[in-house]
């Protein structure tokens, strides 16, 4: 699941710029009809774990079949690791 970051504050100069959602993150368990229990990371201990279901977004189920989205690997170039962009 992804969280709305409206409410978290951000280290970017404007809100313009902040993302609107972060994560995806697990959900621990349902806590009520409404309610969610998230699983956050360490950088985020300040947060409150429940979620209310319109703070919430699912993550998007992948429509190709067979296709795993992997990062590409670099290369070594001049002796420095780096991405080549297509």
């Amino acid at each position: 699941m992804f969280i709305l970051a409206r409410f978290i504050k951000s280290t970017r100069p404007t809100k313009k710029l902040s993302e609107k959602y972060l994560g995806p993150f697990k959900v621990i368990r349902k806590l009520d009809t409404h309610l969610y229990l998230i699983k956050l990371p360490n950088y985020l201990h300040a947060i409150y774990l429940v979620f209310h279901i319109l703070q919430i977004e699912p993550v998007p189920l992948n429509n190709i079949p067979n296709y795993i989205n992997s990062s590409p690997s670099p290369i070594k170039i001049n002796g420095n690791l780096e991405f080549e962009i297509v």
